[in-house]
């Protein structure tokens, strides 16, 4: 009996244990969902603090602008190159200015619009634009960038005649067939689209490759299409079908680069393997393969009359080869970073290599030696050429400028500077009097290439007629950030 009543006695206590822990666990549940999303802390709880606005176009900018320093700011400018930013500040400082800097504003206007180069600013991109092109009649651009497009541009006034859409990832080169009307793109997404130049449709989508597609080049008569790949083949195909015709088979790494002769219609690639390797389209078994980089090769091309080609390396060099036989001529060794593209000049006599040591060489072929030095950049060169009379050299640098130079002596003629980011490629039009640019700003540049600006030297007296003038004319308007910085409303004024 005791023994029962002990039994009892502790069922009863378990029995209160467990009714009083489902109580309060109903109560800790009521608790919080009448204090749903109540703060446990409330103390943490700090309030905003009274200068902190939300960000972007709605932000508030204080207008209280002062001219002066408008106009000091729009001075530095001039003296760093940047005209067209220059004159927009100028502009800026003669709106909100009193009679009492008129003077020192035209000044400003008149140096801008003298030294002005920037002719167009093409900016539709939203990322790095990878490569230009002029078309053969010079009337048209063609840009290719790393937000999957490539865009068609009218090279007289800037306007975009066509937005290239379908390829799925960065569009990293593209090319104009000789006679104007096909161009051709090269994409990561490992394809090669063909388009119509006029009308700007996809006419071909060219699969086949393994790998991220890198570079294309038309054969000189248009006949052939050459398409080099990371799957480390290099593809003939027909730009007529989009049919491929052959696969040429032999690189152990990346090709990065794909040329043709001018001459013979040889086609030679550039691979990380190291080699170099030159071949006939109608033979999958390369002529020559030109071994002796340490390193990654980055460029090649060849010399204007296809007896030599020169090579560009991360060993830090850069190779003249026979093309006959692929034996070395000559190593052009200086540089104290990878050489990242070597180009000839028109009459091959010279060569000129940009490098990661932030110079570019002038070397001569025949013996191989440094000609000069073109120092001046302050950040990797990433790629020279010459202009199409040989007289030039334009360099595009990752420390945001395009310098020009004479290929006579190596001596600078002018910076021309408007690129808020990296460049990374330039050519020259046919004739030589453009350059355009493209990098990592997202837009390209069209800039006035002649030793000395065709933009007028015409001798302004007169403020309203100069600002008016240069309203007209320059080919881009303050960046919000720069509107933000000097407190200006946050319009297009120029």
């Amino acid at each position: 009996m005791a023994d029962n009543a002990k039994y009892q006695a502790q069922s009863k206590k378990l029995a209160f244990k467990v009714v009083g822990g489902i109580v309060l666990s109903l109560a800790i549940i009521v608790y919080g969902a009448v204090n749903r999303g109540a703060p446990s802390r409330p103390e943490r709880i700090q309030p905003k603090p009274a200068d902190i606005r939300p960000r972007g176009p709605e932000l508030v900018v204080d207008n209280r602008v002062d001219p002066r320093e408008l106009l000091a700011h729009a001075k530095h400018l001039v003296r760093e190159a940047d005209p067209v930013s220059a004159a927009l500040f100028a502009l800026e400082a003669h709106r909100y200015g009193a009679p009492a800097i008129h003077d020192d504003v035209l000044s400003v206007l008149r140096d801008a619009h003298l030294a002005r180069r920037e002719q167009l600013t093409l900016d539709a991109h939203f990322a790095y634009v990878r490569s230009t092109r002029f078309s053969p009649d010079g009337n048209r651009l063609l840009t290719t960038s790393s937000d999957r497009t490539a865009r068609l541009w009218d090279a007289h006034n800037g306007a975009m005649i066509h937005e290239l859409t379908g390829h799925q990832r960065e569009v990293w080169a593209g090319a104009f067939s000789p006679d104007g009307n096909q161009l051709a793109t090269a994409s990561f997404d490992n394809t090669v689209r063909l388009w119509n130049a006029h009308n700007g449709l996809n006419t071909h989508i060219l699969e086949g490759h393994k790998g991220k597609v890198a570079a294309v080049a038309y054969s000189p008569g248009g006949n052939h299409l050459a398409s080099a790949a990371y799957d480390g083949t290099v593809r003939i195909w027909s730009p007529v079908t989009g049919q491929p015709l052959s696969i040429l088979k032999g690189h152990t790494d990346k090709v990065v680069s794909v040329s043709f002769d001018a001459n013979t219609g040889r086609l030679l690639t550039a691979s990380h393997d190291g080699t170099l390797r030159i071949w006939d389209t109608a033979v999958t078994a390369p002529l020559a393969i030109m071994r002796g980089h340490r390193d990654a090769v980055l460029a090649a091309t060849f010399s204007p009359d296809g007896h030599m080609v020169v090579s560009a390396s991360r060993d830090n060099k850069a190779r003249i080869w026979n093309t006959a036989h692929g034996e070395e001529i000559a190593v052009l060794d200086g540089h104290a970073g990878w050489v990242n593209t070597a180009a000839f000049s028109p009459n091959g006599e010279t060569i000129v290599t940009a490098s990661r040591d932030s110079t570019a060489k002038i070397w001569d072929v025949r013996t191989g030696k440094v000609m000069a030095t073109l120092a001046g950049h302050r950040a990797w060169v990433n790629d020279a050429r010459f202009s199409p009379d040989g007289k030039r050299i334009a360099t595009a640098s990752a420390d945001w400028s395009v310098r020009l130079w004479h290929a006579a002596n190596g001596k600078p003629i002018t910076t021309m500077r408007g690129h808020r980011n990296a460049v990374g490629t330039l050519r020259f039009s046919a004739g030589g009097s453009h350059i355009l640019s493209a990098g990592a700003d997202g837009t390209a540049r069209l800039w006035d290439a002649n030793l000395k600006p065709t933009a007028g030297h015409e001798s302004f007296d007169n403020l309203a007629t100069l600002a008016q003038l240069m309203r007209n004319v320059l080919p881009r308007g303050l960046t919000i950030r720069q509107r933000r910085q000097f407190r200006l409303p946050l319009d297009k004024h120029k």
